[in-house]
């Protein structure tokens, strides 16, 4: 029926909204938030350290915010929030270059890490819990692999724009792109599959999503929440993964420049690095939907270890094995953006899912906040980075090991009040 065919469709549409998220996400907060930050400091010739300094504080800052989240989401709706979100953080980032002052640049960077996490991280997970609460794996590989489009098409038209004008002109055109993206949302999203007649996964009634979609009524508080063990492991392991990697991104070009590898190979490392991206993404959502998150978590954090184990320990001039271990630790994070969603939404269930990621969140943007510290810090006590390479290594150790011992079966607690609201 061409009805039905069009709803089914529209259900779908959502994965290509979330997709577009991801891929702000990757521009705004990975690779073009580098490229941005320096071509403001060249511009007005002025120093990152305040940059950087400012960020730390609005990480820190960001953090306690997230803890509204499941308070904001119950008045307004994930859709919203990511729709506001998404709005905010585009006009900060336009606006950024538009001041000389290093403090007011440091506050709308600053605006941009907290909003860039609202609607991707936060608005985009709820969606998927929402609407593919089966699928999760699959639709959050999906969505999550958006950091490919951030490299291929975000990047290069900033680096135009600001090569052939200035990074005023650079920031307004892609600032506009993710207005005009939250400004879309309005019409193109929808909360719940049911606004539009369709049932979650895109399938029909049975036992088992029937059971699924009982979960969701209600949910935790954050006193139930914070008394969960399974959440706390998952939560503090895939923060101290997080804090590993984050801490690494800022630093990864120069770690190949200084290990000998000729600069433009590594430029075409971070261009292949998104392509890696797209890859471990998509094929971690397969494998986790297969044999569950902490399963893929030890393949996907294995890879990095490993990667981190060549920079801390590798002491030969190959410039391809340096090239490989960057890789292993920023391709493979493709994967990591899907596992630590799909992973705590496993522990917590569809119903308790608002709370227990926001809880995450604030861990995961609290200890985030300090990532860059450790790469100042190496550098100004040793001259170098080997020391936060070393810090880096230890933390993907410990996240890796509480993310085992957390699993990825339902926590009792989820459980017990999954039971207290149906009874």
């Amino acid at each position: 029926m061409p009805g039905a065919k069009k709803s089914f469709l529209f259900g779908y549409s959502q994965v290509v909204n979330w997709f577009l998220a991801w891929v702000f996400l990757g521009f705004v907060n990975s690779s073009g938030l580098n490229i941005y930050r320096n071509a403001i400091c060249d511009y007005y010739q002025i120093s990152p350290v305040p940059i950087l300094n400012g960020s730390t504080i609005a990480g820190i800052i960001g953090a306690f915010l997230f803890l509204a989240i499941p308070g904001v989401t119950r008045k307004i709706g994930a859709k919203w929030l990511l729709v506001i979100s998404a709005i905010i953080c585009g006009l900060a980032w336009l606006l950024g270059p538009m001041f000389s002052d290093p403090i007011l640049i440091a506050v709308c960077v600053g605006i941009v890490n907290v909003t860039c996490n609202m609607f991707s991280l936060s608005g985009t997970m709820i969606l998927v819990s929402k609407w593919f609460p089966r699928k999760k794996g699959t639709v959050m590989g999906i969505i999550t692999s958006g950091g490919l489009g951030a490299s291929l098409v975000l990047v290069p038209l900033f680096n135009i724009f600001n090569s052939s004008f200035d990074v005023k002109a650079a920031s307004l055109v892609t600032g506009l792109l993710l207005v005009a993206y939250g400004v879309s949302s309005i019409f193109w999203l929808r909360e719940t599959p049911q606004e539009v007649g369709l049932l979650p996964d895109n399938k029909p009634v049975d036992a088992e999503l029937e059971k699924i979609m009982a979960t969701q009524k209600g949910g935790w508080t954050s006193r139930e929440m914070l008394r969960c063990k399974k959440w706390w492991l998952g939560s503090l392991g895939w923060s101290a993964t997080m804090f590993a990697i984050i801490g690494f991104i800022t630093i990864a070009v120069t770690y190949m420049l200084s290990r000998g590898v000729p600069e433009p190979m590594a430029m075409a490392a971070v261009s292949a690095c998104g392509v890696v991206q797209f890859v471990a993404s998509n094929i971690s959502g397969v494998i986790d939907q297969k044999i569950g998150p902490v399963k893929t978590s030890l393949l996907v954090n294995g890879c990095q270890i490993i990667g981190f184990l060549i920079i801390c320990f590798y002491g030969g001039g190959s410039s391809a094995i340096v090239v490989l271990s960057y890789l292993l630790v920023l391709g493979v994070f493709g994967a990591t953006n899907n596992m630590f969603s799909s992973h705590i939404l496993s522990l917590a269930g569809p119903k308790n899912y608002v709370t227990a990621f926001a809880g995450f969140t604030f861990i995961h943007n609290f200890t985030k906040a300090f990532a860059s510290y450790a790469s100042s810090y190496s550098l100004s006590s040793t001259g170098g980075y080997e020391l936060a390479y070393l810090i880096f290594l230890a933390a993907m150790v410990v996240g890796l090991i509480l993310i085992i011992a957390a699993g990825d079966k339902l926590a009792p607690e989820a459980l017990a009040s999954a039971e207290k609201s149906e009874g």
